[in-house]
């Protein structure tokens, strides 16, 4: 059974921290952006990936085709005798982001809760820290067993293993756009160089026959001066 808005108006702030009622969305809590983010490289604009610190209201940018790890401000206390459903909010993904970590929140447990996003879009999407991005439903189960609730501690920031399991390079539909630019320039110079070559070999095959006539015709010139008899005259 899924816990509606009034239940979390009254006993939200015993799983939720911190706790605002104006984040209650239908039957639904809003979770914030929190101080901690990390995008993958991006080739185009030469950024290297790193952990970000945010602070309040701080952009961020995560290019199209690259991968972002996001975290939540708040806490969770999942009672083992609850589980919880996650989705991003329709505005991020109409803008391109795509949730491709878990949709659930297993019963006990206990931490933030980080999200990993891909921006399927065209463009960039900027977020800030603090923005309302995620959605968060509450559910009761039947019949609960601590012996099936998550007993290992939940995460406090965006650990280095999580960060390790992206890739060292974007493979991003603009960085490939790039490469193949770079290619095609490259392709450009060399048919340029080969035109100079080609015109300059032409050149020199057009000039030889010319060489050759005027050396022929220096030659015979020379020959002709050679063989004229001399004349003198006597008195």
């Amino acid at each position: 059974m899924f816990l509606s808005g009034k239940w979390l108006e009254e006993n939200g702030a015993k799983i939720v921290n911190p706790f605002h009622i104006d984040q209650i969305d239908c039957s639904a809590y809003t979770m914030r952006i929190g101080s901690e983010v990390y995008v993958s490289p991006d080739e185009i604009d030469g950024r290297e990936a790193s952990l970000l610190q945010l602070e309040h209201q701080q952009e961020i940018s995560i290019p199209p085709g690259q991968f972002a790890f996001l975290i939540s401000r708040e806490w969770l206390n999942v009672p083992i005798e609850m589980m919880a459903f996650i989705n991003l909010r329709t505005k991020l993904k109409s803008r391109g982001l795509v949730n491709v970590s878990g949709f659930h929140v297993d019963p006990g447990y206990s931490g933030r809760l980080i999200f990993s996003v891909f921006n399927a879009g065209v463009q960039t999407v900027k977020l800030r820290a603090d923005d309302k991005a995620l959605l968060i439903w509450f559910a009761r189960l039947e019949d609960p067993d601590a012996r099936y609730a998550k007993s290992s501690p939940g995460y406090s920031g965006i650990e280095s293993d999580l960060m390790a399991s992206l890739p060292a390079k974007g493979a991003s539909i603009g960085s490939v756009s790039m490469r193949l630019s770079r290619v095609e320039d490259q392709l450009n110079t060399y048919r340029k160089i080969t035109g100079y070559i080609g015109a300059l070999f032409l050149g020199l095959l057009t000039a030889f026959p010319i060489w050759d006539y005027v050396a022929t015709q220096k030659s015979n010139q020379e020959g002709e001066s050679q063989t004229i008899p001399s004349t003198s005259t006597s008195d």
